[in-house]
């Protein structure tokens, strides 16, 4: 009986070994997704410290709108990482311009540096860095016919 080549080329991509640095990737962006997740949770629940819980930082709708986003959005990083596709090129450089557009918002808007303080800033230039990282990665393994 002939196996189609569909079937021959999915069960081959499925076996391919993933690269370490993409591996590396796709626990970068779970990470991203439980803190962003693990942010709103916080807030939602009011266990967030009163003082932070006052500020407009937490109290408008573009704190969930960034969040949900990023956790959309790195959701789809995430599938297209896993199964090696190359829209995860599309979807890591949409994040990245997703995340910098709502905290410029926010940044020129509101009181965010104040209130994010360093630890903020230091996340925000993580997640950034990692979503230049992967996309310039990305386009690496795209180069060299590693992603579908």
């Amino acid at each position: 009986m002939l196996h189609s080549s569909h079937d021959t080329d999915e069960n081959f991509r499925l076996t391919v070994q993933k690269p370490t640095l993409l591996c590396i990737y796709i626990v970068f962006f779970a990470l991203m997704i439980c803190h962003c997740f693990v942010a709103i949770m916080v807030h939602c629940l009011d266990v967030m410290p009163r003082d932070f819980a006052n500020q407009a930082f937490f109290n408008n709708t573009s704190f969930l709108v960034k969040f949900i986003g990023n956790i959309s959005l790195a959701s789809l990083v995430l599938i297209s990482l896993y199964q090696m596709k190359q829209s995860a090129i599309f979807w890591c450089l949409t994040l990245l311009v997703f995340d910098i557009s709502s905290i410029t918002f926010w940044v020129f808007t509101q009181n965010w540096l104040e209130v994010a303080g360093s630890l903020g800033i230091t996340i925000v230039s993580i997640v950034w860095s990692g979503c230049l990282s992967c996309f310039i990665y990305l386009k690496y393994l795209d180069k060299q016919g590693k992603l579908s």
